[in-house]
């Protein structure tokens, strides 16, 4: 039951292969099947057939070992050809009865799909001017077989085997390349979103320190505001700064100021809880989001992070450089705006530095 579940998920494009079919499995088919076809007509005794049979096996032969198989124009040339010999002689031969014919028509889903794969690597191939090749060639047999008697005559069953044979043969070759198709296309959907998602982290994501940069908490913010407004709830924010950070760059260089930003980003990341956020607000500014939390609870969680910091030191160039951190707490107030908590918290924060640094501010 979950053999045929997956094979029916496969079949509708919702999942891939887990290796991607190749186009030269199909010419190995259409080899296979040529040659089945020799045998069959070596039985019936049908000597244009054998020898029209043995020359399509060559030219899948010269596809398969040759570097044409990538190279999709000659491929499709080569395809056409062999399609538009057996089916001419096949129908002077024994007509369409056979049901030879039935091959121009699934050559069109084969050619979409071939154009499909010659687009991703910049050959072009024009698909519906080729499938109107088909429907040209279909009705050219046509008229061929209402007007010419076939060289061979069959017997009712003879007939009766072989149409149904190349119905089923059709049939199959187009599933199989309509799933190849699908499975094309739901392996580039999940590309694009992979690459799509990718895009989205990097455009929120602050390339240094990898913390979520300035467009990511506000949308964080955004977010916060309106639950806290529909659930009468709070949060707050802290806005932290590095302190003397211009000097710290003039005296040990900016890598060393890089440094020192990664491994502040650190120990924010570890010490908050899960369902906090930080950001690089800007510069050497930091913003922290703390859900559910009041201003006493954020002011107790701003001054652990000041205590961490402050006996934090990294090793640059054979010397220990040691850093602090200022920081102002705002607890949101219903009806403000993210920018209005912000500014109360930078307002904070500016008092921090003028009374000496190094502090936690939580009241003006």
């Amino acid at each position: 039951m979950k053999l045929v579940t997956k094979f029916n998920s496969l079949l509708e494009g919702e999942q891939s292969f887990d290796t991607a079919p190749k186009i030269t499995f199909f010419i190995l088919i259409l080899g296979g099947i040529h040659t089945a076809f020799i045998v069959l007509f070596l039985w019936l005794r049908i000597w244009v057939m054998v020898d029209v049979n043995i020359i399509s096996l060559l030219i899948y032969s010269i596809s398969y070992f040759s570097k044409l198989k990538n190279n999709y124009k000659w491929l499709t040339i080569l395809l056409y050809s062999e399609v538009m010999l057996h089916t001419l002689c096949a129908t002077f031969t024994i007509g369409n009865k056979s049901g030879f014919h039935l091959y121009l028509i699934g050559l069109v889903p084969a050619v979409y799909y071939i154009a499909y794969n010659a687009k991703a690597k910049q050959q072009k191939l024009s698909a519906w001017k080729l499938s109107l090749l088909s429907l040209i060639l279909y009705v050219i047999v046509k008229a061929i077989d209402n007007c010419h008697e076939p060289l061979y005559q069959l017997s009712t069953k003879q007939y009766f085997l072989l149409y149904y044979m190349n119905i089923l043969i059709t049939y199959i070759a187009v599933v199989y390349v309509m799933t190849l198709f699908a499975t094309a296309v739901c392996m580039a959907e999940k590309k694009l979103k992979a690459i799509n998602k990718k895009l989205k982290t990097l455009a929120n994501t602050d390339p240094l320190t990898e913390l979520s940069n300035r467009r990511g908490m506000e949308k964080r913010l955004e977010k916060a505001i309106l639950e806290a407004n529909e659930n009468v709830s709070t949060f707050s924010i802290i806005i932290a700064d590095i302190d003397d950070f211009k000097q710290l760059n003039d005296t040990y260089g900016h890598e060393c100021g890089d440094f020192i930003l990664i491994r502040i980003a650190e120990i924010l990341k570890d010490q908050v809880r899960n369902k906090d956020f930080v950001c690089r607000w800007g510069g050497e500014e930091i913003l922290i989001l703390l859900s559910d939390c009041k201003i006493d609870s954020g002011a107790t969680i701003a001054e652990k992070l000041r205590i961490i910091i402050e006996e934090t030191e990294i090793e640059y160039d054979k010397e220990f450089v040691h850093f602090t951190m200022t920081f102002g707490v705002q607890e949101y107030i219903p009806g403000s705006t993210a920018e209005d908590i912000i500014r109360m918290a930078d307002m904070k924060l500016y008092k921090g530095k003028k009374k000496g640094k190094n502090c936690v501010i939580s009241q003006l």
